[in-house]
């Protein structure tokens, strides 16, 4: 009778141990979900700064001025002696040109017997032609200069130039009021996107912002915050009713762990085996996935517990005593000291998980 206490006794003791290992398996998975949600800080709109464009002139182009006229020889009236110099001076230019080429040919040709008083008469012919031309030009020169001079100062020539001036003062006055005009347009664009930007950042974007910061403030942030240490203190207060319920030692430090109690528990809870003939099939199974696992202890946990759900028997049990020990607990939590603790944190927990939908719920609709 005794040892049929005593078995009862350890499979309790390891249900309990399956049961809160299971609790902390979810209180940490929402925790890890809990990290990765926190509430983001809304980040401030910038505000608007007036930014007008640098103007690029080029893009009207300058304005084609017109040159003076070139003063022809007919609009200044020469005198006969400056035409017959003027006429001597070209006809001496070409008359050089052409002794010079028949220089060139005739001392070219030297090699296949050309008398040298050919040559060298070409050559003369070229350099007299050319001193006459010199001659002749500088003559023409001296007389056409201050015919010119005159010209140029004359009344005539002067308004010409004066309108030509005025005309070109016109083009770049044109030109330079069209590049303001634009400018200008571009400025004013970029005022009155400016002040459009204003007016929304402080009719709109700002208000929203100040908005969303107050109620991440008072609302989104402190809930977080709350939930962030309600759920940490029904973490502490699992862990240490698993920790109390282990020093029973009842099982040995080497099996308490997920994997050992799911095992253990849903192992007694279908036959009549004690917990010393259970830990060595717990041994035995868990060496053979060992191997397979090429001794990876973590990922032979989870293939042994993974198969132990999937069997149908064991996970019926499995729920049975969750679902026992939820509706009505049982002695060994309830000689628990901290399991009062746990318990109270974790109601804690899902009342404030339970508003939580509520108002997401309400948002929604």
């Amino acid at each position: 009778m005794g040892k049929k206490d005593n078995r009862a006794q350890e499979l309790e003791v390891i249900n309990t141990a399956f049961f809160l290992e299971g609790t902390l398996v979810e209180l940490r998975k929402d925790k890890a979900r809990l990290d990765q949600s926190k509430p983001a800080s809304p980040c401030r709109p910038t505000k608007p700064v007036l930014r007008i464009p640098d103007y690029d002139p080029k893009s009207i182009p300058e304005a084609k001025e017109e040159s003076y006229p070139k003063i022809k020889n007919s609009d200044l009236n020469l005198p006969a002696s400056w035409q017959v110099l003027d006429k001597i001076s070209n006809i001496a230019f070409i008359v050089a040109g052409i002794a010079a080429i028949a220089s060139v040919a005739l001392l070219f040709s030297l090699y296949f017997g050309t008398p040298w008083p050919r040559a060298v008469g070409a050559i003369a012919i070229a350099i007299i032609s050319l001193g006459i031309f010199f001659f002749t030009s500088s003559k023409a020169d001296s007389i056409k200069k201050p015919i010119e001079e005159k010209y140029i100062n004359s009344a005539t020539y002067k308004e010409v130039c004066r309108k030509i001036d005025a005309e070109n003062e016109d083009r770049r006055t044109t030109v330079e009021a069209k590049r303001n005009e634009e400018k200008r347009a571009i400025e004013e664009e970029a005022r009155r996107r400016f002040a459009h930007d204003t007016e929304e950042y402080e009719q709109k974007l700002l208000p929203t912002f100040e908005r969303k910061l107050a109620y991440y403030n008072e609302e989104a942030l402190p809930e977080y915050q709350a939930e962030q240490t309600a759920l940490q203190e029904a973490i502490d207060a699992a862990e240490a009713a698993l920790q109390e319920v282990y020093d029973r030692n009842i099982l040995p430090g080497k099996y308490r762990n997920l994997a050992a109690v799911t095992f253990l528990a849903a192992f007694m809870g279908t036959s009549q085996y004690d917990l010393k003939f259970s830990i060595e099939r717990y041994d035995k199974d868990i060496d053979h996935l060992l191997a397979k696992a090429n001794g990876a202890e973590q990922e032979a946990q989870r293939a042994l517990l993974g198969q132990i759900l999937q069997e149908q028997q064991y996970s019926n049990y499995l729920n049975e005593q969750t679902q026992d020990i939820l509706a009505d607990s049982n002695d060994v939590l309830r000689e628990t000291r901290n399991w009062t603790a746990a318990n109270t944190a974790m109601h804690a927990y899902d009342i404030q998980q339970r508003k939580k939908r509520e108002k997401e719920a309400k948002k929604r609709h």
